[in-house]
């Protein structure tokens, strides 16, 4: 874990000084050092740490785009994988033959989203927590959800722009993060949600009953909705095998923990007279949502990965739930603590944070 720890620091202390007054050379060179180590610490790491890539398809679509003369015979191998992923692969193969480039390339976009939304969002203080939010959250994860994670942090990039009122840049990275991962399909539901903020202001006791008793009948339904997605041609194929899981897996305690902390401190740090309602308001139907999504887990692994699109925008708001900076200070801090308790969890009890940890690279020698 130290390793992770050490780069983590390292790279959030280069942020920092970025975001102070200093010359336009020096905060190039502090967003280099952010923007490098990790993804260097992602790039020279053992084959062997995460899942999807030993074990699963990362390993056998690299060799293919490896081999692979063109792009359209690697595509018409890999007709279920999603475009953007096969595509990343081919790009980065057609280059270089050793796979730790593509972990390089891999972390490397995904890290620069992450800086370039918290950079955006220096202005309104604590934008930190958004790339703390990236490291002690998505980047372990993202060295088993290869494609998912790259949607990820495109939705991520399309909510930093749709906040920033760049809806054509918000709709096309929404676009990206569709065909990188399906399931990203279901991070559209954000946009309409964003809408009604107003509505669910007013009325957050009676849209909270109606959420929770939608959720029993979504999981009452839930085969015969997936089942129908599938004929329909939205899904592939590829998701019967989620069908099929159902009474098979169990829902993850910590994430239900988490995110029921997460709700409870937006409570205790804030007093209502101080709150930003509307912020607030997102992030509480935010974070019930996601909450409702792990519970569904009990039925379907697409579950915890539907929930992680309305976690990511809770780092982005945090900063702005009180009109009080002290007030949003504490809740900034009391989210840290609770994702660091996360990571230490999953490092200590999920199976070394997904085979993550310890962290192993034979070209350093450890």
């Amino acid at each position: 874990m130290l390793p992770y720890l050490i780069i983590f620091g390292i790279s959030i202390y280069a942020y920092k000084c970025a975001i102070r007054p200093v010359s336009l050379n020096v905060r190039f060179f502090c967003i280099f050092i952010c923007i490098l180590l990790p993804s260097l610490l992602a790039g020279i790491r053992d084959e062997s740490l995460g899942i999807d890539w030993p074990l699963g398809y990362g390993r056998i679509i690299w060799d293919s785009a490896v081999c692979s003369q063109n792009f359209f015979d690697l595509r018409a191998s890999f007709v279920n994988a999603e475009f953007f992923y096969v595509f990343f692969n081919y790009l980065i193969a057609h280059v270089f033959s050793d796979c730790h480039f593509f972990f390089f390339f891999h972390q490397l976009l995904l890290i620069t989203i992450a800086t370039f939304i918290a950079f955006r969002y220096r202005k309104y203080g604590f934008s930190e927590i958004i790339l703390l939010f990236y490291f002690l959250y998505i980047y372990n994860t993202s060295f088993n959800i290869l494609r998912q994670s790259i949607a990820m942090m495109f939705f991520f990039g399309a909510v930093s722009l749709w906040g920033n009122n760049k809806k054509k840049g918000s709709m096309l990275c929404s676009f990206f993060a569709v065909i990188s991962h399906t399931s990203a399909i279901f991070s559209i539901l954000y946009f309409p949600f964003l809408k009604m903020k107003f509505f669910l202001e007013e009325k957050r006791k009676l849209v909270t009953m109606v959420l929770i008793v939608i959720s029993f009948f979504v999981v009452a339904t839930f085969s015969s909705i997936l089942r129908s997605f599938i004929d329909m041609g939205i899904f592939s194929d590829h998701y019967d095998a989620y069908v099929n899981q159902i009474g098979e897996v169990k829902s993850h305690k910590i994430e239900i923990v988490f995110l029921l902390s997460v709700i409870g401190s937006l409570f205790v740090f804030t007093s209502q007279e101080n709150r930003n309602e509307p912020i607030f308001t997102q992030i509480y139907f935010l974070a019930l949502i996601a909450l409702l999504f792990q519970f569904f887990g009990n039925i379907t692994d697409v579950a915890f990965r539907v929930a992680h699109y309305f976690v990511i925008p809770i780092a982005i708001f945090l900063p702005r739930i009180s009109l009080n900076r002290l007030e949003s200070q504490k809740v900034c801090q009391a989210f840290l603590f609770l994702l660091f308790l996360r990571f230490c969890y999953n490092v200590c009890f999920v199976n070394g944070a997904e085979n993550t940890v310890p962290y192993t690279s034979y070209i350093l020698g450890i």
